[in-house]
């Protein structure tokens, strides 16, 4: 089975500033809603291997809240960095930075799933700019698929 993650992993952010975006996102909610500074945002996220779970279990975000959370805090990600027009890849979709990682994954046999901290939304939007959406996934796991548990805790990976 391959398990990839999607930001940072499909997309260098070098490039595409994606993980920036969100982190800024994350910390303004955080500022707005608890009160909290960058570094305390961090310092959750640290500790919890999510901001979001962080949140949960040290000041006890309502289920409500967390789902304003990925609503805020994905609502104004600009994708249009993941777009790098080129020419024409081997699947046809114009994107240049997607065909290297169709052919990757098209070379495995095994099973391939994409988990991911970010909501469903986000992924699908990155798998699109990246010419991905078409591509034979086994599963897709986010919080909002799954009981909005993150990478971070073992239930998010229980069959």
């Amino acid at each position: 089975v391959v398990v990839i993650d999607v930001d940072n992993t499909l997309y260098p952010d070098s490039e595409a500033g994606i993980e920036a975006q969100i982190v800024a996102g994350i910390h303004a909610f955080c500022a707005k809603n608890y009160n909290l500074t960058p570094a305390a945002c961090d310092e959750l996220h640290h500790k919890h291997g999510s901001t979001v779970q962080g949140i949960k279990k040290e000041l006890g975000m309502t289920p409500e809240d967390e789902v304003l959370f990925y609503e805020e805090v994905y609502s104004d990600i600009n994708y249009s960095s993941l777009l790098r027009l080129g020419s024409a890849s081997a699947d046809g979709t114009g994107y240049k930075h997607g065909s290297s990682v169709r052919s990757l994954l098209s070379k495995t046999s095994s099973p391939v799933y994409i988990a991911s901290n970010s909501p469903l939304k986000h992924v699908t939007r990155v798998l699109s700019a990246l010419g991905l959406a078409d591509f034979p996934l086994c599963g897709v796991m986010t919080p909002d698929t799954n009981n909005y548990l993150t990478k971070g805790d073992p239930q998010f990976w229980a069959p």
